[in-house]
């Protein structure tokens, strides 16, 4: 009996030592994903913006071109930087795009995109606050959990206001980050070799997963835990 007791008060201590691990493993990726929001809210508060704001109102066309190619050439050097992002997209209020920058040049064809659904939706908003939308859907909730998945992970998207004063909006920027990117911050989640953590977007999609059969499901035996993570119009679950 002593054995059993000695036994079970050691199962217990390990089970609140491993729930302390994974969550603060999960709070270091929650503050990596605070801390991204928080950069490209800061790049939506540039000057630049309200200069070419101002420069519309009076009309200076060039003035609003020097700004422009100020903001392309800053935003170019940021993507070359190599922080994960892999495209950025400024749109006005009327959904074209004022400039598209990627990985390897600063874009002369911009698009007209006031009639795609996430940019009709994203700027109908209006409330000034970040939006993460995923890429693409590739699975379903279901197929994720229980099914291999031979899909992509999705890529993420943040939308973010660009505000010029309290409640005036002047457009909206888009940052591209591919997946590859978050999967060297979810692997920390791993806490061992014969471990392995997965993330499901709140479209249900896998987002990673260590496990070689891209699976996200429960392991007989294992130590569990998980968690519902709130982010800015997305809800991961680790």
């Amino acid at each position: 009996m002593i054995f059993q007791n000695t036994e079970l008060a050691m199962e217990r201590q390990l089970m609140h030592q491993f729930q302390i691990d994974a969550q603060q493993r999960v709070n270091e990726v929650k503050r990596s994903f605070t801390n991204i929001t928080q950069r490209f809210e800061e790049a939506s508060r540039l000057p630049s913006f309200r200069n070419m704001r101002y420069n519309q109102l009076i009309m200076n066309e060039i003035a609003v071109k020097k700004e422009l190619r100020r903001l392309e050439l800053y935003f170019y050097d940021w993507i070359q930087q190599g922080n994960g992002v892999s495209e950025i997209t400024y749109l006005n209020l009327q959904g074209a795009e004022q400039l598209h920058v990627s990985e390897s040049e600063i874009s002369r064809n911009l698009s007209d995109r006031s009639q795609e659904p996430e940019v009709v939706e994203i700027l109908a908003q209006r409330d000034g606050k970040t939006v993460i939308r995923e890429s693409h859907v590739d699975a379903s909730l279901e197929h994720a959990i229980t099914h291999d998945n031979d899909h992509d992970h999705s890529d993420l998207i943040w939308w973010v206001p660009v505000e010029i004063s309290s409640g005036k909006n002047q457009g909206v920027l888009r940052f591209y980050l591919h997946a590859e990117f978050f999967q060297k911050r979810f692997q920390h989640l791993v806490m061992a070799e014969i471990g392995t953590a997965c993330v499901v977007s709140d479209g249900g999609n896998l987002l990673f997963s260590s496990s070689h059969q891209q699976r996200c499901e429960e392991r007989e035996g294992f130590l569990n835990f998980s968690e519902e993570v709130e982010l800015p119009g997305q809800r991961l679950t680790f």
